[in-house]
Parts: structure tokens; C-alpha cells; sequence
């Protein structure tokens, strides 16, 4: 009897909390990608990067499965016009190399926000996990700038001239003692000329400790500067051009973090990203040109020069042909220079005739070449879906497989 009264009131409950819900607040989107093959090594699908590279060319060379739904609720629309709710992103993936091919789950978002605020100059408050300034470049799936966490902040707030953001936040996958804290401000939608806009991003990290015996050593800190201005209506698409500096430094912690001592040092990036479309041959173009020099007191110092490209031609139905070309080149400042050229053809099969119709499944085959020096280095980061190296020794690989991609 006490087990039926329970659930009887968890019912009534349940029912209540409904009855209050506004009319058809759920919203329900996410993004997936999943894929399967084999190489001409043996075994199964393999991906390629130049050991050293920030990335790697992803059509037909993503060996990992992500799955992220996005399920969103608005709870309460104030008088002010404001909008208050709740966005929740279970998430599962398997990453690439990783030795167990089961997928693993955690949350990768899941916070409460206003937004529409007039006391905000109409922007937003959140506090919670969340993807936080994510800059991301799509053919080479790289984030210039990501810095995803626990926190809170306040964001989009109209300044006249731009949007002013602020957020703290702190890495929840590191230890309870060892809390890496970043500040965030950017100032984003800076109108240059028409159709042109000027982003900043800034940003402050400081990683702080309380391990035993020593409290509250600093561990690491750093700061991040970054420009991004875009050209709309250039080639039929857009021109983006970014600018980011880093600095990282790592004062004496009297060996409690012995590894950090590795990250003193800086780093410089210069980024072009220009898209288009082609309208008489229903061809949407990509191109990307990426240098990236840094010096690291105890690690690396070296030039990276990457430049890749990829076309996507409407054939006629739901037919695609897709075309990515890649080459990533590292100028080790004391060893030699490595270097790595990737190619992939694909036919996909996609629900609607532009490049970004989704879903789409794509059959395709990857080439990659590499020289000897990529072996004396240690190696390709050539990895199947289970996290096994693949062509030790070679200085090329073939993959074949398929794929499939869409969002909602």
C-alpha cells in the first residue's frame, strides 16, 4: 500500500509540474555523426594528422562518433519581454584513439538563462555547463577559441557600438583541489563597413591549487587575444580573417605540478577562411590557410603552415560529389621538417540540394602521404576507430568507408 500511495503522489506531482508549463515550451535539436570502414593496412577505418598540427582535414578522416541532442525549455516570458529557461545536452561520443570503442556519456551542457533582459541593455544571463566561446572553422572541425565550463556570466549585452560579454568559468573535469579558473570578455558584432563585423575575444586563466602541505599555488596562468573580422558578399560567400595571440606562463611551484613546467611560453596564429558558392555549377567551395608559430620554454618551438580546400557539387537528386584536398607542414626549429598531404573523394547522398542540407551519408576514400621524417618523428597520428596505430613505417595510407551526418 505504501509503495502504491507513493507512486500515486509522484503522479499527482508529476502532473502538476506539467499543468504550470507553458503552452509547447519544448524545443528539441542536436547534431550527429557516426562512421564506419577499413584501411588497405587491415583493419578498420584509420584517420590521418600530422603529428604537431592543432587538426586535422575531417571529410572522410573522422574516426570518432558523437551524438549530442539538445532538448530546450522556455519556463517563464516576463513582462519586460524577457524569456527564462533551461537547455540540457546529454551527450555520448567515442574519441579518436581511444583504446575502448564503447561510447562514453556525461553532459556536455546543462544551465538556466534569462535573455532579452532590458535591465542587461537586452542581453543574457546563464549560469550552469555550457559550450562557452566557441570559435569553430567547419572543414577542419577546429576551434579557435572554446572554453567550455562550469560557470556563469552575462552576455550579448548591446553597447551601442557591439555586444559586450563577460563569464567565469572553471574546467569541471579537474580535481576538487585544483580549480582552473578563466575570465571572459569579448566584445563581439563590431560593425566595420557594411556587411563587415569586427569580434574580440579576451581572456584570463589562472589555475590554482590547494595541494597538501602547499595551499593556494599558483599553477599556471594566461591570457588570450584574439580579432576576427568578417566580409560578407566576397566570392559569393565570406571572408574571415583572424588574429590570436597566447601567452602561457608557469611560475615556481616548487615541484607540486612538475608538468606544468612545460607550458611557459607563447604562441601566435594567423587565420583565413573564405567560402563561396557557385551557382551555374551548384558548387558550395571552402578554403582555409592557417600559420601557427609558438615557443614553448620546455617543449616545442616550431612554424606550422597549413592550407586545405574542399568543393561540394550538386550532381542531380539527392547526389553529391564532395572533394577535400589538405597539406599541413611543421618547421621544427631544431630537427627537420615534416610534412603531410591528405585527400578524400566522396559520393553522399543528402536530404536537400546545398552543401548544408542534412542529413547526408557519404561513401568515400582517403589518401594521405607523409615523408620519412613524419616516422623518425614518432609517427602519423594514424589511428583506427579502436585506437590502434596503422602504417608504422609508411609514409602513405589508404582508408575507405562511409559516413553519416546531419543536425536538427
Amino acid at each position: 500500500m505504501k509503495s502504491i500511495l507513493t507512486r500515486g503522489a509522484i503522479a499527482i506531482g508529476l502532473v502538476g509540474v506539467w499543468s504550470v508549463t507553458p503552452a509547447d515550451p519544448i524545443e528539441f535539436s542536436g547534431y550527429m555523426r557516426a562512421g564506419t570502414g577499413f584501411n588497405t593496412d587491415g583493419g578498420r577505418m584509420t584517420c590521418f594528422q600530422l603529428p604537431g598540427a592543432d587538426y586535422k582535414w575531417r571529410l572522410g578522416n573522422e574516426c570518432d562518433y558523437v551524438i549530442e541532442p539538445e532538448i530546450g525549455a522556455t519556463l517563464a516570458e516576463g513582462e519586460d519581454g524577457s524569456r527564462w529557461g533551461v537547455l540540457v545536452m546529454p551527450s555520448a561520443w567515442t574519441a579518436w584513439g581511444f583504446e575502448e570503442g564503447d561510447l562514453e556519456a556525461t553532459f556536455g551542457q546543462a544551465y538556466a538563462y534569462g535573455e532579452n533582459i532590458p535591465a542587461l541593455a537586452n542581453g543574457r544571463v546563464w549560469a550552469g555547463r555550457r559550450f562557452y566561446d566557441r570559435v569553430q572553422f567547419g572543414i577542419n572541425d577546429f576551434f579557435m577559441e572554446s572554453r567550455d565550463g562550469d560557470g556563469a556570466g552575462i552576455e550579448d549585452m548591446d553597447v551601442g557600438f557591439g555586444k559586450l560579454s563577460y563569464a567565469f568559468l572553471m574546467d569541471p573535469n579537474q580535481a576538487a583541489d585544483n580549480a582552473n579558473i578563466t575570465h571572459s570578455v569579448r566584445l563581439t558584432d563590431i560593425q566595420t563597413l557594411p556587411g563587415n563585423h569586427l569580434d574580440i575575444y579576451t581572456a584570463y586563466s589562472h589555475n590554482q591549487s590547494t595541494s597538501e602541505g602547499d595551499p593556494d599555488i599558483d599553477n599556471d596562468d594566461g591570457i588570450s587575444v584574439a580579432l576576427y573580422h568578417t566580409t560578407t558578399g566576397t566570392l559569393g560567400g565570406s571572408t574571415i580573417v583572424g588574429l590570436q595571440y597566447r601567452d602561457y606562463h608557469t611560475p615556481d611551484d616548487d615541484g607540486v605540478n612538475p608538468a606544468a613546467q612545460d607550458h611557459d611560453g607563447s604562441l601566435y596564429r594567423l587565420h583565413l577562411q573564405q567560402t563561396g558558392f557557385i551557382d551555374a555549377a551548384s558548387t558550395g567551395w571552402d578554403l582555409i590557410a592557417q600559420y601557427r608559430y609558438r615557443d614553448f620554454d620546455d617543449g616545442p618551438e616550431d612554424d606550422w603552415y597549413s592550407l586545405g580546400a574542399r568543393t561540394d557539387t550538386h550532381l542531380g537528386g539527392p547526389f553529391r560529389f564532395l572533394l577535400e584536398i589538405g597539406h599541413d607542414r611543421i618547421e621544427p626549429d631544431d630537427g627537420d621538417t615534416i610534412h603531410m598531404t591528405k585527400g578524400t573523394a566522396a559520393l553522399a547522398l543528402s536530404a536537400g540540394p546545398d552543401p548544408t542540407s542534412r542529413p547526408t551519408i557519404r561513401f568515400f576514400a582517403t589518401h594521405a602521404r607523409w615523408n620519412d621524417a613524419v616516422n623518425d618523428a614518432g609517427g602519423p597520428l594514424t589511428f583506427d576507430d579502436e585506437g590502434t596505430s596503422a602504417f608504422a613505417g609508411d609514409t602513405s595510407g589508404t582508408s575507405v568507408g562511409a559516413q553519416v551526418e546531419t543536425w536538427w
